[in-house]
């Protein structure tokens, strides 16, 4: 009988699902169809969420990751024929996508100007069609949101990375995808600083309506600090004792925007992304308690960012985390069943406690 040695390695208590953090069956049934070679069903999901916009921005961008590399052109020529603005958007979006597979992933010092020049070339295959759209439908915050990500390829000048912003704010100013396209922009990654990046986030979180879960755009931006900052510090212990010194003088920020979203919680196409932003902000931060409650409101659905900036595949640090703060007795069969209301954790009081606010 072995009373010492090293501990055996557990199962995973969780199976994580990659590339799918969303519940949307009738996305799913179109992205179906698109990988078949269709597109009614992607222009007519598209089309029934017009006034929605927040759905018709997840669906846009996981219809256009479901098109292979390739197609912009044949979209183009439909969009072109049939003047459709559903078509338009997709035309737009899957050349700005053919645009950043050219580029790639790595910092803009690994890109030369041979490739860099692809990359705006193909991206400017895209502004008359994302520009059609908004003629098209004008109170669309869509296409703006677009044309925000394809001028990032383009490397166009601030002011006019402004004036984008602004067009989406008027029309939808908590859309997920356009607050985080622009705390990206602000980062000292692309030239910005953490402060501005930092107070743009704060400003947008408490901008937001209570229950909006694009206050995660706090989690993302000290996900980009963290990431960025942590290269000076070497992987493992150190990198580490890092990220809980940097936390610590941040948590108060992100524990209000969890917090603002979880007290008012609704439906919402981003609410898993957002679970998994501050499930990875507070698991860093050694949070027990509230990194579980973002790992239950994840269903298990991981998004690549910002899991893949501390580790190269993501689903390692979820693990550790589940291996870390999911209790041994707690059991979840069914991780797409409607959960029970999550309410985040509050501070002690002195005193009698007041009731709980929606701030």
């Amino acid at each position: 009988m072995k009373f010492w040695g090293r501990r055996s390695t557990a199962p995973a208590k969780r199976t994580p699902i990659t590339g799918h953090a969303w519940i949307d069956p009738i996305l799913d049934a179109a992205i179906a169809e698109v990988t078949d070679g269709h597109l009614s069903a992607a222009i007519t999901v598209l089309a029934e969420v017009r006034d929605d916009p927040e759905t018709r921005d997840l669906r846009l961008d996981k219809l256009t990751n479901a098109i292979p590399l390739g197609r912009a052109d044949d979209i183009a020529e439909l969009a072109v024929e049939h003047h459709d603005p559903e078509l338009a958007l997709l035309a737009g979006s899957c050349y700005a996508q053919e645009a950043g597979a050219i580029r790639g992933g790595g910092w803009a010092s690994t890109v030369g100007e041979e490739r860099f020049q692809l990359v705006r070339a193909t991206a400017g295959k895209a502004l008359p069609f994302l520009h059609g759209a908004a003629e098209a439908l004008p109170d669309d915050p869509i296409p703006w949101a677009e044309l925000m990500s394809t001028a990032v390829l383009l490397g166009i000048k601030r002011e006019q990375h402004d004036e984008l912003w602004g067009e989406v704010h008027r029309r939808c100013p908590t859309l997920w995808t356009a607050n985080q396209t622009r705390m990206w922009l602000l980062c000292e990654k692309w030239n910005g600083s953490h402060d501005e990046m930092l107070r743009f986030a704060h400003q947008a979180a408490n901008e937001a309506p209570a229950g909006d879960p694009v206050t995660a755009v706090v989690a993302m931006a000290i996900a980009e600090f963290l990431m960025y900052e942590g290269r000076e510090h070497d992987a493992g212990r150190d990198r580490r004792r890092f990220q809980r010194e940097a936390l610590t003088k941040s948590m108060s920020m992100v524990e209000g925007a969890a917090d603002k979203w979880l007290r008012a919680e609704k439906p919402h196409p981003r609410a898993i992304a957002a679970h998994n932003n501050f499930a990875v902000v507070f698991g860093l931060a050694g949070h027990e308690q509230r990194t579980l409650l973002h790992l239950l409101g994840m269903r298990d659905r991981l998004t690549g960012f910002p899991w893949d900036y501390f580790e190269a595949e993501p689903g390692d640090l979820f693990h550790e985390f589940v291996e870390k703060y999911w209790p041994a007795d707690l059991e979840v069969t069914d991780p797409d069943a409607d959960p029970e209301p999550v309410v985040p954790p509050r501070k002690p009081c002195r005193g009698p406690c007041p009731p709980t606010a929606h701030t």
